[in-house]
């Protein structure tokens, strides 16, 4: 199964413009999505990864560092248009399609092998979402932490 990564990466962020450049403990939060990447397709055969990016600074990042980048236009209202733009121009059509959020560092590499074996084992499904079972006391927690930083993470609450 053919699996295709790709990292969307856009410089002109409103709230913080440059983040995918932005450093974090000696690295860009760029490399250190393309490290989650990296460590993806060298756990499973068959996996590739791009960034995807509209800005020339972030493909100079990525030439720089040997991370595999397609050049888009700017004119896309959202990352999943930047990341299906870059699909299109891949030679060969992946059965599966990876958007690792350029400025997602902290995203367990096991999250995104764990979303490729499930789309492996059921690929009749339109769409594989990770979630995290928490607790009672770690959905309070996390609940709590959102009031005080209300922009920190996507929470899916299941019944």
């Amino acid at each position: 199964m053919k699996t295709a990564i790709i990292i969307p990466a856009r410089y002109g962020s409103t709230r913080f413009p440059g983040k995918p450049l932005a450093m974090l403990a000696g690295k860009t939060v760029l490399e250190r999505v393309a490290d989650i990447a990296q460590n993806v397709v060298s756990q499973i055969s068959d996996v590739t990864y791009h960034v995807a990016t509209d800005d020339q600074r972030i493909a100079d990042v990525c030439i720089q560092n040997h991370i595999p980048v397609i050049l888009t236009t700017a004119d896309f209202e959202t990352g999943t248009d930047r990341v299906m733009a870059a699909v299109n121009t891949l030679p060969d059509t992946p059965d599966f399609i990876i958007n690792l959020q350029g400025d997602a560092p902290f995203t367990p590499a096991d999250f995104v092998t764990d979303l490729i074996q499930a789309y492996a084992a059921n690929p009749a499904a339109d769409i594989v979402t990770p979630v995290v079972q928490l607790s009672w006391a770690e959905l309070d927690a996390l609940r709590a932490h959102k009031i005080e930083t209300p922009f920190s993470g996507t929470t899916a609450i299941l019944g």
